[in-house]
């Protein structure tokens, strides 16, 4: 007697997390263990001459210092006419239900192994932990779409892979500013044992349209930091809440490093240029309990008023930016070095303390 599919109700599965930081492991280390794992389902499978495996009201509990619960999952494992094995899921996540959908199959004339991953209206919420609280619809509980595919050759060693991450018409709150988004898009990639991941941000906003590139390289052995370098050409920036028409510029470009033990960024170089207007700056971010602490020098030569209006961000100080837009109408900014110091209460237009000091010198 042989077993075609297979139903199991209800399974309870319970992990224990570490009590250490988890360390991100290589790409290609990962996914050539994915692949050897997908291998050992498929010859089970046809051992055991299963076409199907059904689960329903799955729960999964990570234990530990970051508990973490997967409940309501509903899955199905088998195989597709095409002979890959295929995983589709249905969870009841935290901020609502979402999918995800996995395969697995061979590429019939170069023997190469193809992973797919597919997600629909995940949010980051589902990785964190129980007791932090989540407001559904904004920040890190906003619905998002997730697309993943890599590839290995004939014999399982890893070649590429590609991660885009995509959001639509969403908003997010620091303080009582509010940050609207008609769509933002992250790609990540990784190619054979390079650690380093390229990226590509698009962020559409209204006028607002910035296409960021440029690569982020993990820590490496006895240095803890990750390095960022991102750039975008001709930027677009047009914030709704300046009457000026968008401006194009001819490039930004950012140069940092983060530490995620101390959760801060290093600022090495940021910039906006656009022809002979230039605005610089170096400083660290540092994010704590109650918000972020900035601390920033700045330096701004042959700056139009118009275009330090439009790349001011609207979450930064919004009373001084509030007081630049309705003042400063036109002009140009020859020369000027700013030191500032911002505190969360910065974030916040009607908090009391402006949360902000500034040094200026050489303003003309």
């Amino acid at each position: 007697m042989k077993f075609r599919s297979l139903d199991i109700e209800r399974p309870r599965i319970t992990l224990e997390g570490g009590d250490g930081p988890a360390l991100m492991p290589e790409m290609n280390s990962l996914m050539e263990a994915v692949d050897r794992i997908a291998l050992l389902v498929d010859e089970e499978l046809s051992r055991r001459s299963l076409d199907l495996i059904r689960v329903r009201d799955g729960r999964l509990e990570i234990s530990g210092p970051t508990p973490r619960l997967i409940d309501n999952i509903d899955a199905s494992l088998g195989r597709d006419a095409s002979g890959a094995i295929y995983a589709e899921s249905t969870v009841e996540g935290r901020m609502g239900a979402w999918q995800l959908a996995l395969r697995r199959g061979t590429n019939a004339e170069t023997g190469s192994r193809e992973l797919g991953l597919y997600v629909k209206d995940v949010s980051l919420a589902e990785l964190l932990p129980l007791n932090e609280q989540v407001r559904s619809g904004r920040g890190l509980g906003l619905p998002l779409e997730l697309q993943f595919g890599a590839t290995l050759d004939k014999d399982g060693v890893f070649g590429q892979a590609t991660l885009v991450g995509r959001a639509v018409d969403g908003w997010f709150q620091i303080g009582t500013t509010t940050i609207r988004y008609d769509e933002v898009a992250v790609g990540l990639a990784w190619q054979g044992e390079d650690p380093r991941i390229g990226c590509c941000r698009p962020m559409v906003r209204g006028n607002t349209r910035i296409n960021f590139d440029g690569r982020v390289t993990p820590p490496a052995a006895g240095h803890p930091n990750w390095k960022i370098l991102l750039g975008a050409d001709n930027p677009v920036f047009g914030s709704q809440d300046v009457q000026e028409d968008p401006i194009m510029a001819e490039r930004v470009h950012l140069q940092a490093q983060y530490d995620p033990v101390a959760r801060s960024l290093y600022i090495d170089r940021a910039q906006v240029q656009s022809g002979p207007a230039s605005l610089s700056a170096v400083g660290t971010v540092d994010l704590k309990d109650d918000g972020p602490y900035l601390a920033l020098a700045v330096q701004v030569n042959a700056m139009p008023v118009a275009l330090l209006k439009q790349i001011w961000p609207i979450t930064l100080t919004p009373p001084a930016r509030a007081w630049i837009s309705k003042h400063m109408l036109s002009g140009l900014i020859r020369e000027a070095s700013i030191d500032v110091s911002i505190r969360p209460p910065a974030f916040d237009e009607h908090h009391p303390d402006p949360g902000w000091g500034k040094t200026m010198s050489g303003w003309t």
